[in-house]
C-alpha cells in the first residue's frame, strides 16, 4: 500500500510544472483513485515544501520547486 501511494506521488509530482493544467479530477482518474485519495497525496507534497499547490482549478509547482525536482532527476 505504501508503495502504491509512494509511486503515485511521484507520479504526479512528473505531472507539475509552474504551467501544468492537470486538475484533481484527472489525477484521480489517471491513478483509479477517489477525488479524496489525490487531496490527501497533495497535502503531504504541499507539506513537504516541494512548492506543489492547487489554484482551486488546477493543481501546479512553483518554479523554485519544478527546477529542485528536475535537478534531482537529472542527477
Amino acid at each position: 500500500m505504501w508503495e502504491e501511494r509512494f509511486s503515485r506521488m511521484f507520479g504526479i509530482i512528473g505531472y507539475l510544472s509552474p504551467h501544468s493544467q492537470v486538475t484533481i479530477r484527472e489525477l484521480a482518474q489517471e491513478y483509479e483513485v477517489s477525488t479524496k485519495t489525490i487531496q490527501r497525496d497533495l497535502k503531504v507534497l504541499e507539506e513537504a515544501k516541494l512548492g506543489v499547490f492547487y489554484d482551486g482549478e488546477s493543481i501546479k509547482m512553483s518554479r523554485t520547486g519544478y527546477k529542485r525536482v528536475r535537478s534531482w532527476m537529472v542527477g
